[in-house]
C-alpha cells in the first residue's frame, strides 16, 4: 500500500502530539484532576479545596504556587516531591462581597529555577448574595438638567432570615465639557431611599435615586447596598442635556 507525502506528514504529526502528551502527563498525576467546582459561595464564606497529585519519575522542586488574585491564598505541603510521591495544594478561596455569580480562579504551579509554570489548577464556584436587584444596570436616555430625574429599583432578600441594610453609599461622577477635555465632578444624588432598611425573607423594597445637576453632562456611578457580610452594586449611566430642557418647557406652553 503506498502512503501519499502529506499523509505520512499527517502521521508524524499526530505522533509527535501524542508523545508530547504523555511525556508531559508522566511528570504530574492528578489524583483528584486539575478542576474543581465548589457549588455555590456565599459572598462572607471562605470554602477551601486540596489538589492532590503524584510526582512521576524525576523528583519535583516547586517553588511556588501562585493564584490568580489576591482573594484566593494557597498552601504547598511539599516543595520537594520525591518519584512517585503525592503531594498537595490547598487553595482558600474568600469572596468579594461585591461579586456575584460565576466565578473562575486559578493556581500556576512552578519549579525551581523556571520563570514558566508547569501546570495550572482551576477552581470554580457561583458566587450568591443576600441581596438581589431588578436590575444590575441602570441607563437612562437624555434626561433634562435642572429637573431631577428619579430611577425606581428593586432590592430582594434571596435569604430565608430577615436582613438588614446597614449601608447605602453613592459614588458618582459627573462628566462635563468637550470630549476631548472631559471635567471630572463629584455628584451626590438628590434623593437616596430606600423604603425600609429591613427586608422580610423573599420580599423586596423599592431604592429611589434621584439626580439634578445644573449642567450638560454624563453621569457614570454605582450604588452600593449591604451590610457586614454581604453587598450588591447597581451601576448608572446617563447624561443631562438643555435640549432636553427646552423641548419640556416648549411642550408646556
Amino acid at each position: 500500500m503506498r502512503i501519499k507525502a502529506r499523509d505520512r506528514c499527517w502521521m508524524a504529526l499526530c505522533c509527535f502530539f501524542i508523545v508530547g502528551n504523555l511525556d508531559a502527563q508522566s511528570r504530574l498525576e492528578y489524583l483528584n484532576g486539575p478542576e474543581a467546582y465548589l457549588g455555590n459561595v456565599h459572598q462572607s464564606q471562605e470554602v477551601e479545596y486540596e489538589f492532590r497529585m503524584r510526582a512521576l519519575e524525576d523528583t519535583l522542586f516547586l517553588s511556588a504556587a501562585k493564584p490568580s488574585c489576591l482573594c484566593t491564598t494557597t498552601a504547598v505541603s511539599d516543595s520537594v516531591v520525591p518519584p512517585d510521591s503525592v503531594f498537595s495544594i490547598r487553595v482558600r478561596l474568600s469572596a468579594p462581597k461585591g461579586s456575584r455569580g460565576p466565578m473562575a480562579k486559578f493556581v500556576k504551579l512552578f519549579r525551581r529555577g523556571d520563570n514558566q509554570p508547569f501546570a495550572k489548577l482551576l477552581l470554580h464556584a457561583t458566587i450568591i448574595s443576600s441581596f438581589s436587584t431588578s436590575t444590575p444596570l441602570v441607563r437612562f436616555d437624555t434626561a433634562a438638567i435642572g429637573r431631577e430625574k428619579t430611577i425606581e429599583v428593586w432590592i430582594g432578600n434571596t435569604e430565608r432570615d430577615s436582613v438588614r441594610i446597614t449601608r447605602l453609599d453613592a459614588l458618582c461622577a459627573y462628566y462635563t465639557g468637550r470630549q476631548d477635555a472631559l471635567e471630572r465632578h463629584a455628584l451626590e444624588p438628590t434623593t437616596l431611599h430606600l423604603a425600609d432598611m429591613v427586608i422580610a425573607p423573599r420580599d423586596s423594597v423599592k431604592l429611589t435615586i434621584g439626580f439634578r445637576p445644573d449642567k450638560v453632562g454624563t453621569l457614570q456611578g454605582a450604588i452600593l447596598i449591604g451590610n457586614n457580610e454581604s453587598e450588591i452594586h447597581i451601576f448608572l449611566e446617563g447624561s443631562f442635556s438643555d435640549h432636553a430642557h427646552t423641548k419640556q418647557t416648549q411642550r408646556r406652553n
